[in-house]
């Protein structure tokens, strides 16, 4: 599990350094966005697993038997949505539909606009 989140941080810095450096996501997003056409409710799905109450919600019977991990995770909710908060604010990277055409994207939900990275699933 330990090596599953080295590998992790690891792949996040050489995306951020690509991004930073190269400019080199958007090929690369609008294959995987283009996936989404596929089956649009497996992606909204997909999305939703995301969502801190739908995570919590899948966790509890583990965090109930487990007291430590329920701390542990009541702990980590706050200070990982206070890190997601500074890195959007440090980023400033804009969502996609404010720098694509929206014809070109697939969207599950809303389109939002605004700052884009890290989401609230990060």
């Amino acid at each position: 599990l330990v090596a599953v989140a080295w590998l992790g941080l690891l792949l996040f810095a050489l995306g951020l350094a690509l991004k930073q450096h190269w400019d080199l996501p958007e090929p690369g997003f609008l294959t995987v966005n283009q996936w989404g056409r596929w089956a649009p409710e497996l992606w909204a799905s997909l999305t939703q697993l995301g969502d801190t109450s739908v995570v919590f919600a899948l966790l509890a019977p583990v965090l109930c038997r487990h007291p430590r991990m329920y701390i542990a995770w009541l702990a980590a909710v706050p200070v990982g949505g206070l890190a997601s908060l500074l890195l959007k604010r440090g980023l400033d990277w804009p969502r996609p539909a404010d720098v694509l055409p929206l014809d070109q994207l697939h969207v599950v939900g809303l389109v939002l606009n605004g700052r884009s990275f890290p989401s609230g699933r990060q």
